[in-house]
């Protein structure tokens, strides 16, 4: 198990990764101005580690860790915190800053413009693109996995979904809550219904029941 950091303790670690980020001298100074927003963001990430099942967010007591020497925990703190800036209208350097941050350090694109609902989870997230959905709560992906477009239209994606290794979603796809997409499998322009394990890729896709609570799997 990592040790446990304090909330100073975990700023400080993501001050000095971001600063080594950043060809630039000030990052400090900048970032500095908003320590207070990663505060707000460091208390709902432990309160989200407080209700994952997997190790390394939770201690021997069950007691929530936040460690941004685990890339998950990092990519989820910076994610949260450069959606908190932008929609406070931070200056696009520091956003940009913490995103560049993000693609280096944990080989994930999550940008601050897109609207990530809370409990989502990417676990050895290398490899993954997160794009211009519409998303819900209790999102899971793992590595190599796309959410993106088709000539400009992006998927609406339910409540409880995960993407296996590999898995892709394209275009104009309504996904219901409660769907799992299989590893490697790829829809496109297609709607999924909730309930629902998908296998294959178009056209030759095969939707069966989900009989899993998804959020289950991972979430108390």
């Amino acid at each position: 198990m990592y040790p446990v950091f304090s909330r100073e303790e975990v700023w400080d670690i993501c001050l000095r990764l971001l600063e080594r980020d950043t060809p630039l001298s000030d990052a400090g100074k900048s970032l500095s101005a908003v320590q207070a927003d990663f505060d707000a963001v460091y208390e709902q990430v432990r309160e989200e580690h407080a209700h994952i099942r997997n190790k390394y967010y939770r201690d021997k007591t069950g007691m929530p860790v936040v460690n941004p020497l685990y890339v998950e925990h990092y990519a989820r703190l910076m994610y949260y915190f450069s959606r908190r800036l932008f929609l406070k209208q931070a200056d696009r350097y520091i956003l940009d800053l913490i995103i560049l941050s993000i693609k280096c350090r944990c080989c994930i694109d999550l940008f601050y413009e897109f609207d990530l609902k809370p409990y989502f989870l990417a676990f050895h997230p290398y490899g993954t693109v997160l794009g211009r959905a519409r998303y819900s709560d209790h999102l899971v992906v793992l590595q190599h996995c796309t959410i993106g477009n088709n000539r400009g239209r992006y998927p609406t994606i339910g409540k409880g979904f995960i993407l296996w290794p590999g898995a892709t979603v394209l275009g104009h796809c309504n996904i219901g809550d409660n769907v799992q997409v299989a590893a490697v499998a790829l829809i496109v322009d297609r709607d999924i219904p909730s309930n629902s394990v998908v296998t294959g890729r178009v056209p030759d896709l095969t939707i069966r029941e989900n009989r899993e609570d998804n959020i289950g799997i991972f979430f108390d």
